[in-house]
């Protein structure tokens, strides 16, 4: 593998997404093929057939999406030089790989089972810096570093200690973490129509070229950088909004999508060792769709959940408020709920 040589990968919903060999390296790691195997919706398949997709793909295509809008708003502004522009936009494409590799089987239906109030943003970071994927992620600050100086390093740390909002010693720093958290992020911007595209339906989609060409900059008196949008993207960016609402109380809150989650839930709090995740890095990383599945078909006979999971047996739904309910609506579900 020549040094950095461009390999592509085909997605169903951005086209090509082209990768240098040191961040292949990252994709080709166990942490990030384990993702392979964590479905993005869960048990949403049983309710939308052609949800089988994973986390694998949506962390290849925030990559894509956040390299497109940086540069995007970069270039309009010219507000980087050189060196500044390159290690931003490659600081950006490792958050995006590495954002979702914490993420327990069955992406958030499980998340609640992490011991210590712990998060999946918590897990990625570990994973980050205690596996193979942090001497990768240093083999490309030490390439930086040999490009544009010692001030240009790449670390693990670095990488997660802007994803996780706690470097402030660069303001640059909070700037780029809206690229990945805010309410123009590209997280949010891939797992809408990709999630529309695999789910079959339409409430996630929304102009995706308008909404990233008309990203720019904003800076307030302090001199403080903050992600915007030019007065003509607003169209894009209110479709945007309304896709992502749509798609929450159509997809993600569907009632037999929220049923099973809770199944899943309450069977791995009796199955899991004391109810909860390893800690254990090397540990967390053996569990998966697949080895939860596993367990599920082993426990069927004994355990209700387990079969429920296994055969689709829903209960059936007797009463479910509206998206945003009245006084009376809410009273009448915790009246049926409680009795």
């Amino acid at each position: 593998m020549s040094a950095n040589e461009i390999y592509e990968f085909r997605d169903p919903v951005h086209g090509f997404i082209l990768v240098n060999d040191l961040e292949l390296k990252i994709i080709d790691s166990f942490p990030f093929q384990r993702l392979r195997n964590i479905k993005q919706l869960a048990f949403s398949h049983y309710v939308y057939h052609g949800a089988e997709h994973s986390r694998f793909g949506h962390s290849l295509g925030v990559m894509h999406l956040v390299t497109k809008a940086f540069r995007t708003v970069v270039e309009k502004t010219n507000i980087f030089d050189i060196p500044q522009k390159e290690w931003y936009t490659q600081i950006l494409r490792l958050i995006a790989l590495i954002h979702d590799i914490g993420h327990a089987p069955f992406s958030h239906a499980s998340e609640e089972l992490f011991p210590d109030d712990l998060k999946h943003e918590d897990y990625s970071c570990m994973i980050a810096t205690q596996t193979e994927i942090g001497d990768y992620i240093h083999e490309i600050g030490e390439r930086f570093k040999k490009l544009y100086g010692k001030d240009y390093d790449i670390t693990p740390e670095l990488i997660c200690s802007i994803y996780k909002g706690e470097n402030i010693e660069n303001p640059d720093f909070m700037f780029l973490r809206k690229f990945m958290d805010s309410e123009l992020d590209c997280d949010k911007m891939d797992y809408l129509l990709r999630d529309s595209l695999y789910c079959g339906v339409s409430y996630g989609k929304f102009d995706l070229e308008r909404l990233i060409n008309t990203l720019t900059i904003w800076k307030n008196n302090e001199g403080i950088l903050h992600l915007a949008i030019e007065k003509g993207g607003m169209h894009a960016f209110e479709e945007f909004v309304l896709a992502r609402y749509f798609m929450f109380t159509q997809v993600y809150f569907h009632k037999t999508r929220r049923f099973l989650d809770n199944m899943l839930f309450s069977f791995l709090k009796s199955a899991l060792k004391e109810g909860k995740y390893p800690k254990d890095i090397n540990e967390f990383l053996e569990y998966d769709d697949v080895t939860i599945s596993e367990l599920i078909r082993e426990k069927s006979k004994e355990n209700e959940c387990a079969e429920r999971l296994l055969k689709r047996k829903i209960m059936s739904c007797i009463y479910e408020t509206p998206p945003h309910a009245n006084k009376d609506q809410e009273s009448i579900y915790n009246l049926i709920k409680n009795s």
